[in-house]
C-alpha cells in the first residue's frame, strides 16, 4: 500500500454544528485582524462563514479508507493482545489505524477509539500525531493539543502537527496559543517542500493567519491536483472576503459539489441574480444543508426580489421550526434607499415617477381638474315653481320650493367659497369648508366630489376614493367623479371590477363628443391602455388646462416626444405663473439630456419665470413633491431648505403647509432627525395624521434610527389606508429587523403584487462585531 498523506482534521462538520460558524471565524478576524472588518461582505456576512467551516473542517482522509481483510494481520492463537499488537510492524499498526478511521467514519465511534486506546497502551510505533487526530475527532481538544505537543517533539508531521494544534486551540478560545501553533505551522513549511500538497498547507496557513492575499497566489498556482474541490473553495471564500463574488462563483462552479449550495446561493444574492439565487437555496433545503439558516435566506431572497407571499409563508414556517435559531443567522436592518439622494440617479427617477408611477401622474391630473360648481338653472327653477304657486294659491308648495331654492343657494354659496379658497392655494382651509358643508348636506354629490378632489390634491388618497365614490353613487350622470373613482381604487389597491363594468356600460350609451371621450380615454389610460388613447391625441378638442396636462402623459407614456413638447408648451401658455406646468416643461423637453446639462437647462427655464411660490408653499402635494425632486437635481436642496427655514419664521398663513415642505425637504437633505421632529409637530399639534403624512413620518424615523417609533407610526399609517403597499414593506423590514418574523410575514401576506418593488425602502445583513 502506498505511504498515506498526512491527515490534516480541522474540525468536523457534525461538531462544527455545535458552534457558531461566523462566531468563530469573526472572533478571530476581530481579534487579530480589525482591518479586514470593512472585507467582510454585506448581503452575506453571516451565512457564507457556512462555507469556510466547510471549508476548513474537512478531513484530509487516507488514500484507502477501507478496512484491510483480516488475512492481512497474522495473530497467533497463545500470543496476548497485548504481545500481538506489541509484535505488529509499523505497517501493520498503519492498517488498524486505518480500521479504527473507517469505523469512526462509518459511525461506531466507540469501536474506534477503543481500537485507538489500545494501540496508544501496548504499541510504540503508533504516533502520537494519530493519537492527536483521534482525540481531535472526539472534541478532547487540550488532549489532542498535547499529544501534537508530543508528535512536534519527536520530530512527526511538524508542519500538519502544528496546524491542527492551531485548530484546537481556536476551538478553546485559546488565542495566544492559536498564535503559538500556527507560527510554528509557517516556520515549519519549508520542511514541506518536496510535499506534493506543499502549496496546499502555504494556502492553509496564510488563510488562518489572515494573509488573504497571500494565500491567494498558491490556491491558483497549485502543486498537486489533491483535494482540488476543497481547494477551490478555500479560494472562493477568499474572492469572497475581497467581494469577488463572480470569482468566488466560478470557482465554486468549476467543479460543483452539493454542499456548495448554500454557499452559491448566497453569492449571487450579492451579485443581485435572484433567480440563480433561489435555484441553489433550494436545492440546499432539498439537501437538508443547515435548515433554519438555508431557508431563512431564500425567505429573505425572496422579499428582496418581490415575492412576499411566499417570503411571508417561509419566515412563518421557520420561525415555527426554529423559534430562536432563526435569528441567529441574517440581523437585518432596515433603511432608505440609496437612490432617493443619488443626484445622478435623480434626473432619472424624476422622469420615471411621472411616467411610470401612477400615484404621480394621477395627482398630476387632479391638480389641473376643475372643481365643480352649482346649477344656477336648478336654483332658478326652483323660484319660478314657488312664484307660480303661490300665484295659483298653492301656498303650501310654493313655500316648498322657495325654501329648496334658499337652502340650494346657501349650499352653492358655500360651494364657491371653497372652491375660491382651493383656487387661492389655500387647500387646508377649502377641505376644512367642504367638510362643515358635508355635515348639513351628506347627500349632495357636488359637494363630495369637490371635497374628493381636495383629498386628492392633498395626497390623501383613501379619503378622495370615499368621496369620490359618494358623489357617484349620488349621481351617476357625474362621470368625472366615477372615473376618478376608478382611479383611486387602483390607487389604494381596491379595484371594483363590478364598478368598472358598470361605469363602462353607462358611458357606451352616451355620445361621442368632447365630454365622454374624455371620460373614455381617461379608463384606457387607466387600464395602461395607451393605444387606445391615440384617438383622443388626434381629436380636434377643446384646449383646457386638463386636456393639455393628460395630452402630455399620454404623448409622454407613448414615447411621443415631440407631441409631448408641443402638448406642454401650450400648458405653460394657459398657466404661466403655476410651477407644475413648467416641470412638465422641462421634463418632456430635458429629460433624456446628461445630469449636468438637464441642470443647466431647468435652472435656465425657471429663472425666466416669475412665480408666486404660493403653489409650492401652500398647494396641491405633486408640486412640492416634484419641486422638491427638481431641486435635487439641480443641486438646490440646501438653498430651498434655508428659504423654507426663513419663511417660517413670518409666514403665519398656514404654518403646517410650510412644515410639510421643510420636512420633505429634510429628508432629501438626510437631515432626518430634524424631519422626525417636524413630522412629530405635524401630527401631534396640528393633527395631520393622514396616511402620507405619517408614512413619512416613519421614512424620517427610519433614517433617523428609531425603528420602533417608525413601527408605530407605520402601524398608524396602515390602519388609515390598509392597502397602502408601501407601508406594508417597511412595516415587514422593520419587524425583520427587530426580530420579529410573525409580524413581518403579516405585513408581507398583504401585498398582493407579485414583484412589488419599493421606492423607498430596502434592506441590508447588518455587521456584526
Amino acid at each position: 500500500m502506498a505511504e498515506k498523506e498526512e491527515e490534516i482534521i480541522i474540525i468536523e462538520e457534525e461538531d462544527a454544528a455545535e458552534i457558531s460558524d461566523e462566531e468563530l471565524h469573526v472572533r478571530y478576524i476581530e481579534e487579530y485582524h480589525p482591518k479586514l472588518r470593512d472585507n467582510k461582505i454585506v448581503w452575506i456576512a453571516l451565512g457564507v462563514f457556512f462555507l469556510l467551516m466547510l471549508i476548513l473542517l474537512i478531513v484530509l482522509m487516507e488514500d484507502d479508507p477501507r478496512p484491510p481483510k483480516t488475512s492481512q494481520i497474522t495473530i497467533e492463537k497463545e500470543q496476548t493482545e497485548e504481545e500481538v499488537i506489541k509484535s505488529l510492524t509499523p505497517s501493520q499498526v498503519e492498517k488498524m489505524i486505518t480500521r479504527a478511521d473507517f469505523l469512526y467514519e462509518q459511525g461506531q465511534k466507540d469501536d474506534a477509539l477503543g481500537l485507538y486506546q489500545k494501540i496508544a497502551m501496548y504499541s510504540e510505533a503508533v504516533s502520537y500525531y494519530n493519537l492527536g487526530v483521534a482525540q481531535m475527532k472526539n472534541k478532547q481538544y487540550e488532549e489532542a493539543i498535547n499529544k501534537f505537543d508530543l508528535a512536534i517533539k519527536n520530530n512527526e508531521n511538524l508542519c500538519v502537527s502544528a496546524l491542527n494544534a492551531a485548530v484546537c486551540a481556536l476551538e478553546l478560545n485559546a488565542y495566544d496559543q492559536f498564535n503559538k501553533y500556527i507560527n510554528q505551522a509557517q516556520a515549519y513549511l519549508p520542511k514541506e517542500l518536496e510535499s506534493p500538497l506543499y502549496s496546499y498547507y502555504y494556502a492553509l496557513i496564510n488563510y488562518y493567519k489572515g494573509n488573504y492575499l497571500e494565500s491567494l497566489s498558491p490556491l491558483e498556482h497549485r502543486s498537486s491536483d489533491e483535494y482540488e474541490a476543497l481547494q477551490d473553495q478555500i479560494q472562493a471564500q477568499v474572492f469572497t472576503l475581497f467581494s469577488s463574488y463572480n470569482d468566488a462563483i466560478a470557482a465554486l462552479e468549476k467543479k460543483y459539489q452539493d454542499e456548495s449550495a448554500l454557499s452559491l446561493g448566497l453569492l449571487y444574492a450579492n451579485l443581485g441574480d435572484m433567480v440563480m439565487a433561489k435555484k441553489y437555496l433550494r436545492s440546499a433545503i432539498q439537501q437538508g444543508i443547515s435548515p433554519s439558516q438555508t431557508q431563512m435566506a431564500l425567505a429573505l431572497v425572496n422579499v428582496k426580489s418581490g415575492q412576499l407571499t411566499p417570503a411571508a409563508n417561509l419566515l412563518d414556517n421557520i420561525t415555527d421550526m426554529y423559534p430562536q435559531e432563526v435569528y441567529t443567522h441574517y440581523p437585518v436592518e432596515a433603511f432608505l434607499k440609496e437612490s432617493l439622494f443619488d443626484v445622478n440617479l435623480a434626473q432619472k427617477n424624476f422622469h420615471d415617477n411621472i411616467i411610470h408611477n401612477p400615484q404621480t401622474i394621477y395627482q398630476i391630473l387632479f391638480y389641473f381638474s376643475p372643481y365643480k360648481i352649482f346649477n344656477a338653472n336648478q336654483s332658478i327653477s326652483y323660484i319660478r315653481k314657488g312664484n307660480a304657486s303661490i300665484a295659483i294659491d298653492n301656498v303650501a308648495y310654493g313655500k316648498h320650493q322657495l325654501n329648496k331654492s334658499a337652502a340650494l343657494s346657501n349650499v352653492n354659496n358655500n360651494i364657491a367659497q371653497a372652491i375660491q379658497m382651493a383656487l387661492n392655494f389655500e387647500l387646508l382651509k377649502a377641505n376644512a369648508k367642504l367638510k362643515q358643508l358635508l355635515e348639513l348636506y351628506p347627500r349632495h354629490s357636488i359637494v363630495h366630489y369637490n371635497l374628493a378632489l381636495t383629498y386628492a390634491q392633498m395626497g390623501d388618497m383613501p379619503m378622495a376614493h370615499k368621496h369620490f365614490l359618494k358623489s357617484y353613487y349620488l349621481d351617476e350622470q357625474n362621470y368625472l367623479s366615477g372615473a376618478y373613482t376608478i382611479m383611486t381604487s387602483k390607487l389604494i389597491h381596491q379595484e371594483n371590477e363590478k364598478l368598472l363594468r358598470i361605469f363602462k356600460d353607462n358611458l357606451a350609451h352616451e355620445p361621442d363628443n368632447d365630454e365622454f371621450d374624455f371620460y373614455r380615454a381617461l379608463i384606457d389610460f387607466n387600464e395602461n391602455n395607451y393605444p387606445a388613447t391615440y384617438h383622443w391625441l388626434e381629436k380636434d378638442k377643446k384646449e383646457n388646462p386638463l386636456h393639455l396636462a393628460f395630452d402630455t402623459l399620454i404623448a409622454m407614456s407613448m414615447k411621443k416626444s415631440e407631441m409631448a413638447k408641443t402638448y406642454s408648451e401650450k400648458l405653460i401658455h394657459q398657466l404661466p405663473n403655476d410651477i407644475l406646468p413648467h416641470l412638465l416643461y422641462i421634463d418632456t423637453h430635458f429629460a433624456h439630456e446628461e445630469q449636468k446639462t438637464f441642470a443647466r437647462h431647468a435652472l435656465t427655464h425657471l429663472k425666466r419665470q416669475t412665480f408666486s411660490m404660493q403653489d409650492y408653499y401652500h398647494g396641491p402635494f405633486i408640486t412640492r413633491y416634484l419641486y422638491t425632486q427638481y431641486a435635487q437635481i439641480t443641486g438646490s436642496l440646501h438653498p430651498l431648505r434655508e428659504m423654507l427655514q426663513d419663511r417660517m419664521r413670518f409666514d403665519k398663513k398656514e404654518p403646517s403647509d410650510i412644515i410639510q415642505n421643510l420636512a420633505l425637504v429634510n429628508i432629501y437633505t438626510q437631515n432626518f432627525e430634524e424631519a422626525y421632529t417636524l413630522y412629530n409637530e405635524l401630527i401631534d399639534t396640528y393633527k395631520q395624521q393622514d396616511s402620507k403624512t405619517l408614512f413619512l413620518a416613519a421614512m424620517a424615523a427610519t433614517g433617523a434610527k428609531h425603528p420602533a417609533n417608525a413601527i408605530a407610526l407605520l402601524e398608524l399609517a396602515r390602519r388609515k389606508n390598509p392597502y397602502h403597499y408601501e407601508s406594508r414593506y417597511a412595516l415587514g423590514l422593520l419587524y425583520l429587523q427587530t426580530e420579529d418574523n410573525k409580524g413581518a410575514a403579516i405585513s408581507f401576506r398583504h401585498i398582493k403584487e407579485s414583484d412589488f418593488y419599493s421606492q423607498y425602502f430596502d434592506f441590508k445583513i447588518k455587521k456584526t462585531n
